[in-house]
């Protein structure tokens, strides 16, 4: 009978997952923060409660051993840090935004549901869900294009990454399309090699440069041993050390006193390349802005730069 009630519960913790792939693709839209992509996180909400309290009996009657557990305290600690920094700031230019609370359950949300997720179902099952979940946000990423077969591959052909232009480009999917291409490359099992396949044709097709890129490399090194060898911690703190010079270079390239002398030296237009990013920051940087709080920026922009 516990069985019984259990079996239950895992479908219906995959039934409301599948419910949010779809809800997701049929409130997506460009609009950021819309009224449409509130539904979204309305089922997120229903998703995590229905998977906390899965969670909770599992643990008191099964006496499983928690995942994630040091990544889910050192992902609480990076949001603390957050809060106490957008007080701060808050505090300091005598402003506060509810775009903060906002984007810090965007933030919180999906990854509080992931740990739920992969502590109450078996691998089995999120795999399942995840090949379902390819394919339902693959053909709404193909209906939202509004072509036919032959115009798409044709489109498919005539990108052009220069000039970033492609008619099959994606804002919406392509972070999806990524996600799915990542756990498809890494649980790289003869039944996932068609859904690895799609998933990183599905990625390159959203036409997102740097994340085309990471495709490629996923997909390169789903076939080498080196996905099995353990990070060390050196590398690990290598990376973040290289990771914080990459990010300061990369806002004083952005400055504009540096900005002209990059573009004439290696004559590229770094607002074609990062997709009016860097324009985005000059707006910010020529403007009287100063952050209060996390989100801030973006909450600027709409109210006095006409958008993000």
């Amino acid at each position: 009978m516990l069985k019984t009630k259990t079996n239950l519960k895992v479908k219906m913790t995959s039934l409301l997952f599948i419910a949010l792939v779809v809800v997701f693709c049929l409130t997506a839209s460009n609009e950021v923060g819309g009224s449409s992509s509130m539904y979204k996180y309305l089922v997120l909400l229903v998703c995590i409660i229905e998977s906390f309290f899965l969670f909770i009996k599992k643990i008191k009657k099964e006496n499983i051993k928690v995942s994630f557990k040091k990544e889910l305290n050192a992902f609480i600690l990076f949001i603390v840090v957050i809060i106490v920094f957008s007080i701060f700031k808050s505090i300091e230019s005598s402003k506060f935004s509810f775009r903060t609370i906002q984007e810090l359950l965007f933030l919180v949300c999906p990854m509080i549901y992931a740990f739920f997720i992969v502590n109450t179902l078996s691998f089995e099952e999120v795999n399942k869900l995840m090949k379902i979940g390819l394919i339902i946000v693959f053909l709404f990423y193909i209906v939202s294009l509004g072509l036919n077969i032959n115009s798409i591959i044709s489109a498919f052909f005539n990108s052009n990454f220069g000039e970033s232009t492609s008619e099959l480009e994606s804002n919406i999917y392509c972070g999806l399309a990524l996600a799915f291409c990542l756990f498809f490359c890494y649980y790289d099992k003869s039944n996932n090699k068609k859904y690895k396949i799609l998933s990183v044709i599905f990625t390159i097709m959203t036409f997102k440069r740097l994340f085309v890129v990471m495709a490629l490399f996923l997909f390169i090194i789903s076939h080498l041993k080196i996905k099995e060898i353990k990070v060390s911690k050196k590398i690990y703190y290598i990376s973040i050390l290289l990771l914080v010079i990459l990010s300061i270079a990369y806002y004083n390239i952005l400055l504009p006193q540096n900005l002209y002398k990059f573009e004439d030296t290696f004559n590229i237009d770094l607002s074609k390349f990062t997709s009016t990013r860097s324009d985005r920051f000059l707006n910010l940087f020529y403007s009287d802005y100063s952050s209060y709080g996390f989100g801030s920026s973006t909450e600027f922009m709409y109210n006095y730069l006409d958008g993000a």
